[in-house]
């Protein structure tokens, strides 16, 4: 799921996929930089976000990592 980074803090989030035998939490892959939406311009428009992975059967560590993304500018 393509999330907020913010959302792993939320109570409810941690409280269910930190303990789900079905599909428990894999990794967390986010992106440092912040990305803007078009949409969302008159608001700030910045947001982290972060690929939450789920597995079943997965067992270990949530593995985070970081993608970072380059822009060319014109």
């Amino acid at each position: 799921m393509l999330l907020p980074v913010d959302f792993e803090y939320t109570t409810g989030f941690t409280d269910h996929h930190e303990c789900d035998p079905d599909f428990p939490w894999k990794a967390l892959y986010a992106f440092p930089q912040a990305i803007s939406w078009l949409n969302l311009k008159n608001a700030g428009g910045k947001i982290r976000f972060g690929w939450f992975v789920f597995e079943r059967g997965y067992q270990g560590e949530v593995l985070r990592q970081k993608i970072r993304f380059f822009r060319n500018k014109q």
